[in-house]
């Protein structure tokens, strides 16, 4: 009991924590959370163009009518859609891997 007693104040020392780091901690997890946010809704605005994309182009072969130009128009605006969505998910794995391996 007596040793118990002797302890008490190192346990209650054992409470204080460097505020400054913990702050400075905080606030750069704050800053990445925030990055990571827009860069999530970045990226979910270019899936969402890039299915636009798609099916504007599906539309354009639906109304194309054998035409050989419109066809050319509608091949591109898929293209276009394909390589747009290819990109983003490649930023989005890459983003992912450097936080992965970066912490």
């Amino acid at each position: 009991m007596i040793y118990l007693l002797l302890c008490l104040p190192l346990i209650a020392q054992a409470q204080f924590v460097d505020i400054q780091q913990t702050q400075e901690d905080l606030n750069t997890a704050t800053v990445i959370n925030k990055i990571d946010n827009i860069v999530n809704i970045l990226l979910a605005i270019v899936f969402i163009a890039s299915i636009f994309g798609f099916i504007f182009s599906a539309i354009q072969y639906a109304i194309a009518g054998g035409s050989e130009k419109s066809l050319d128009k509608a091949r591109t605006t898929r293209n276009a859609a394909l390589i747009g969505s290819a990109l983003a998910l490649v930023a989005y794995i890459i983003i992912k891997l450097m936080q992965f391996f970066l912490g």
